[in-house]
């Protein structure tokens, strides 16, 4: 899913940051009792204690406790994602996704090799892969890189740069703590994706730096 392949950082936090997203296809037959096999994969994802996931249609778990989403688990649920903060942690969510062997379509989003030695590890092949070619145009006139280290990590735009240089001025005054500004931040990111534990790394490297 293209809306996971733009959040903007560096390899140290890159090493933070997985997403992994199931989808049905439409219009094919893996959508028979699909909302029995979501659940199964949910229960899955949710069993490696994700840092976020869910899904538009279910809630998130920023905002809703894990037992409402999968009880909002349905047929029409259009996909469910969960987001992870290292590499072993999805190899073993592939992994026991691969083993209950539901006929769901899955996309890591992460750093190319991690992904490939993921799949590799679990004997699969990469069907597809997409990459993204940075930012074209006026730059100059973007927020600041460490603002949108942030802010991209909602893939649908709905978290603002002036937001989080608004929280961020917050945690430099001691008027907010960091858990506290970067789940605010996070629940402006409706389908999940968000990740707090690197959203926390780029904050307290930031008030680091303003240190200097």
């Amino acid at each position: 899913m293209t809306h996971t392949n733009f959040r903007e950082g560096t390899l140290e936090t890159y090493k933070r940051d997985y997403v992994v997203l199931v989808m049905p296809a439409k219009g094919f037959n893996n959508r028979e009792d699909i909302g029995d096999k979501l659940r199964d994969i949910w229960r899955i994802m949710y069993s490696y204690k994700p840092i976020n996931g869910g899904g538009v249609s279910t809630g998130m778990l920023l905002t809703t406790p894990a037992e409402t989403i999968i009880e909002k688990i349905e047929n029409k649920t259009p996909m469910l994602l969960g987001v992870y903060s290292d590499k072993d942690t999805v190899n073993r969510v592939i992994r026991d996704i691969k083993a209950a062997d539901r006929g769901i379509s899955v996309v890591v989003s992460g750093l190319i090799e991690d992904t490939a030695e993921i799949a590799k590890a679990n004997g699969l092949n990469l069907h597809s892969i997409e990459y993204v070619l940075g930012i074209h145009g006026r730059r100059d006139l973007l927020p600041p890189e460490h603002i949108r280290e942030v802010t991209t990590m909602c893939g649908h735009g709905l978290i603002s740069s002036h937001l989080v240089a608004h929280l961020l001025e917050q945690v430099k005054g001691k008027k907010m703590g960091v858990d506290d500004a970067v789940t605010e931040i996070g629940r402006q990111c409706i389908c999940g994706i968000f990740n707090t534990e690197k959203a926390r790394f780029l904050f307290e490297r930031a008030l680091k730096a303003e240190m200097k």
